[in-house]
């Protein structure tokens, strides 16, 4: 439920794109993300993430609208996936522990190595995604008309980054879990790395 809530715009966008254009769905999607935050303030369940992925919103959404280019829009996963990547490999560098066990210690047990070694996954990984936003938004059916390779795009952007996600943290879990004793004995139960990883994408569409 979560994830379908963070999905929301997304969501949305896709609704209004097949029903209007490209523009329509723009400034629909920045209004939704707007109530969303509003609404996860309000229930004090606003993250940085839910702000950051606003603002991205809000940024390129009004870019596209002033311009009257969806480029910006389409651009706008990719922004948020690399600076996951930034922050992943910032935290691990500068600080006293990599960003991704600040997320998830609370339901894994791991040691040092292992905690590099799951943010240095996790951060590949939303490298990779950007890329994969890119090839999507922009070269995959080129060949199309735009109003098609948009929607071809969005489709995507909806249904298929959240599947890539969990199948990703599922392996990564499966393989942790051979090298790891990944139960953490506070809580006596192991997460779901795949449900983490599927909020966590979620919310950057």
């Amino acid at each position: 439920m979560k994830a379908l809530f963070d999905l929301l715009p997304a969501l949305l966008f896709f609704i209004v794109l097949k029903m209007y254009d490209v523009f329509a769905a723009t400034a629909v999607a920045m209004a939704a993300g707007l109530i969303q935050i509003t609404w996860l303030k309000l229930q004090n369940k606003l993250e940085i993430i839910h702000i950051l992925t606003t603002v991205m919103i809000v940024v390129f959404g009004g870019l596209t609208l002033y311009l009257q280019d969806p480029f910006y829009f389409k651009l706008k996963p990719s922004v948020i996936y690399w600076t996951f990547t930034i922050i992943l490999f910032g935290t691990q560098w500068f600080t006293a522990k990599p960003g991704i066990q600040y997320l998830m210690e609370s339901g894994l047990n791991l040691p040092a190595e292992g905690w590099r070694t799951m943010n240095t996954a996790w951060a590949l990984f939303f490298f990779v995604m950007g890329f994969v936003n890119i090839y999507v938004a922009y070269y995959y059916g080129s060949h199309l008309p735009e109003e098609v390779q948009t929607e071809r795009w969005a489709a995507f952007k909806l249904f298929g980054f959240l599947p890539i996600t969990m199948i990703f943290a599922v392996t990564l879990m499966l393989l942790m879990s051979r090298k790891y004793d990944i139960l953490n004995e506070e809580s006596g139960t192991k997460p779901s790395t795949a449900d983490n990883g599927a909020d966590e994408s979620s919310k950057f569409n």
